[in-house]
């Protein structure tokens, strides 16, 4: 009996001392394995939206991520001199400017719908000043070469239009749809032309590609979005 004791008492000590260097191990590969930092848009609705549901994924994937607010290409900035991992959201047209090797998400996080939207006084017009937010790579395209005048977000955008300093706005259809309820457009602007529908999709750098084939895994699975789009229609 007192032989039996030993082994058991020789098992369990061997168990405790194995148990902290597998928790060691855990803990180097959960830090490789998940970004830490992601560059987002102060951009108002749908960028705070988006980026509170790539926490609760990051979350679900074992992973805590911080997420850094920042006006337009600033967190282009940010990823290329590797001072965040990733950026939570951008169109496909980003890619182009940025200079350290990157991954895309495989599945797109969803669609965004963006507009022209006028002052329904002013429908008409042929002369209207344009309100676009720097730093918005589509709205800095569409404004070349046309009356414009820039924002450093969509809370000064939406500001200037309710007083009357401009008379039409680039924006996305989700964001101004919640700015009419809420009332922090007046009058409500009228749709006048649809001017981008395009993906939006989760960038990272290159060393974090493990990581992003189990994001895009979980996309296909889950479809974590389907509430934000429901927004949209």
């Amino acid at each position: 009996m007192l032989l039996v004791d030993r082994k058991a008492l020789f098992m369990l000590g061997f168990l405790l001392s194995v148990i902290p260097i597998e928790a060691k191990l855990a803990r180097a590969q959960f830090a490789v394995d998940c970004p830490a930092t992601l560059a987002t848009v102060n951009n108002g609705f749908l960028s705070d939206t988006v980026g509170e549901r790539i926490k609760e994924i990051y979350k679900d994937l074992n992973c805590r991520v911080m997420l850094v607010q920042v006006p337009g290409r600033r967190g282009i900035a940010l990823f290329n001199i590797g001072q965040v991992n990733g950026e939570v959201m951008r169109l496909d047209k980003v890619e182009p400017l940025y200079s350290r090797n990157f991954i895309r998400s495989k599945v797109k996080l969803l669609d965004v719908h963006s507009s022209l939207w006028v002052h329904p006084d002013m429908i008409h017009s042929t002369e209207i000043p344009v309100g676009y937010t720097f730093g918005v790579i589509w709205q800095e395209k569409y404004v070349e070469g046309r009356r414009a005048r820039k924002f450093n977000d969509n809370t000064e955008l939406f500001s200037a239009y309710s007083s009357g300093e401009i008379t039409s706005l680039l924006a996305a259809d989700i964001t101004v749809g919640r700015a009419i309820r809420n009332e922090q457009l007046k009058p409500a602007p009228i749709k006048l032309k649809l001017i981008l529908s395009a993906p939006l999709y989760h960038y990272l750098g290159s060393e974090f590609s493990p990581f992003m084939i189990r994001f895009s895994d979980y996309l296909e699975k889950n479809e974590p979005f389907t509430e934000i789009l429901k927004l949209q229609n």
